[in-house]
């Protein structure tokens, strides 16, 4: 019998799982035993695509419901492992163009990411943007995101989650879908 329920978050780029602000966040809002934080390489997609994917797969054998929840780079990897394992996803200041995005960082593998992307969109998922990130340009993205998924503009919200309160309404929502 598989238990009752999960939420797999994934951090950013020079994060990890422990130490990304967000995923403490979570970790206090719905307690450690809910919230799992995995820490992978951010700077090679093939190794991050096998090492999510094993995780990803055994937290699925588990756990009747599990939920995506990613913040930018993060949000990359949320997002195709919610179209991989039909799950639903919370995209947060996402990055969904990562060869875009990443492309001022010396250390990143760029190429790595090219063939990962996901065009097509059939899980359920709910983008939350800070209309004051600095690092994300929401507005960059926003004609090709308004057609695929539900978009939630935080007026206050920078690049950082500085508080629960700006993901938790779409997170409720998410769980109602």
């Amino acid at each position: 019998m598989k238990k009752d329920s999960k939420i797999i978050f994934f951090h950013g780029y020079g994060s990890s799982g422990t130490g990304s602000n967000t995923g403490k966040m979570l970790s206090k809002e719905f307690g450690e035993n809910v919230i799992s934080c995995p820490t992978y390489n951010y700077c090679n997609a093939v190794d991050t695509n096998e090492y999510l994917t094993s995780f990803v797969l055994n937290i699925v054998n588990e756990y009747e419901d599990v939920l995506f929840v990613g913040h930018s780079l993060g949000g990359f990897w949320a997002n195709r492992m919610s179209e991989i394992f039909q799950k639903k996803a919370l995209l947060i200041n996402p990055s969904l163009d990562p060869v875009s995005d990443l492309a001022r960082y010396s250390d990143v593998d760029l190429n790595s990411f090219k063939e990962f992307y996901i065009d097509t969109q059939t899980a359920t998922k709910i983008i939350v943007v800070g209309t004051q990130d600095e690092v994300i340009p929401f507005k960059k993205y926003f004609s090709k995101w308004e057609n695929k998924y539900t978009v939630y503009m935080d007026p206050k919200m920078t690049h950082r989650v500085s508080e629960i309160s700006s993901i938790k309404y779409a997170l409720k929502k998410l769980k109602k879908l």
